[in-house]
């Protein structure tokens, strides 16, 4: 799905979204805040040594792709 419809759908749900051509260790929790797209590391765990950051910035082929995919992690 593109990026809207992922985007769309993770915040009814509450969870995130990953490109699945991503070979990066992180998936993206859409928000309406200050924050934008928080970037979240896979595994991420409140209290261990890795950190989400705020505000991804995308490529043009970010946005354009159509392999957006829900990621199935409830947010926290």
């Amino acid at each position: 799905m593109n990026i809207i419809e992922a985007t769309r759908k993770a915040l009814k749900e509450g969870v995130g979204i990953k490109n699945k051509n991503d070979i990066t260790q992180n998936y993206l929790l859409p928000t309406n805040t200050r924050e934008c797209y928080i970037v979240v590391p896979i595994g991420f765990a409140v209290g261990n040594n890795t950190k989400a950051v705020p505000r991804w910035n995308p490529k043009a082929e970010d946005i354009l792709s159509n392999d957006w995919e829900l990621y199935p992690h409830k947010t926290v």
